[in-house]
């Protein structure tokens, strides 16, 4: 299977995923094309639209890091950093979590191609106990730094392929830690703040958990 990564990610500090030459102008080409910008905008859309507290909580600090480094948007429109392109011509993946993900985030699998979704291409769910039938066409919405998924292989002759996007939690971090690495933000610290701020990590996962809606939630919001 060939896959394609891009965007901003991650190390010691925030930067744009190096490409060769060759690689940055099939990233460009793919990226420009309308297929994949509307399906970029489909899928930033749903997270407004079905989780607007993680929405808002990402385009706060995303909004603070593209002003203070002046990156650029792989998709004008689209609340993520990074996208990935898995071009199989029959994508499958291993069970696996994306750890270096936003924990709390959600990030966004289309799959498409020429497969019957009976028989194959089904998504699996690990940690919920689901194996779930994914059309070509179909999007999710997944915190795929949490729940271990992957998907059934198609069969002999079948096509599949996906787009995901995504976003790194260290880009959320390095906002938070008023844009610098780790051990220099908690260096300049004194007792009290060093306190206040292992007190804050203690509480992430609740304040995580507070950003996902509930069906009343959305239903107070169409009314």
């Amino acid at each position: 299977m060939v896959s394609r990564d891009g965007g901003i990610a991650n190390g010691r500090r925030p930067g744009v995923l190096k490409q060769t030459a060759v690689k940055k102008r099939v990233l460009d080409k793919l990226n420009r094309s309308r297929p994949f910008r509307r399906m970029a905008h489909l899928a930033s859309g749903l997270v407004r639209t079905w989780a607007p507290g993680l929405y808002e909580y990402m385009t706060d600090r995303l909004d603070i890091l593209y002003k203070k480094h002046a990156f650029q948007q792989i998709f004008s429109g689209s609340i993520y950093p990074g996208a990935t392109y898995n071009m199989g011509p029959q994508t499958a993946t291993f069970l696996h979590t994306d750890a270096a993900n936003l924990p709390f985030g959600l990030c966004t699998v289309t799959a498409f191609g020429d497969y019957d979704p009976k028989t194959s291409g089904h998504l699996i769910l690990w940690d919920l106990g689901l194996i779930v039938e994914f059309p070509p066409g179909s999007t999710i919405l997944l915190p795929s730094a949490i729940i271990a998924h992957g998907n059934v292989a198609v069969a002999e002759g079948e096509k599949r392929y996906s787009f995901t996007q995504w976003a790194a939690g260290g880009l959320f971090r390095w906002v938070e830690h008023k844009c610098q690495r780790d051990e220099d933000y908690f260096r300049g610290l004194d007792e009290e703040e060093y306190a206040e701020e292992k007190e804050k990590s203690r509480r992430r996962w609740k304040e995580g958990l507070d950003l996902f809606s509930k069906i009343s939630d959305i239903e107070s919001c169409s009314r």
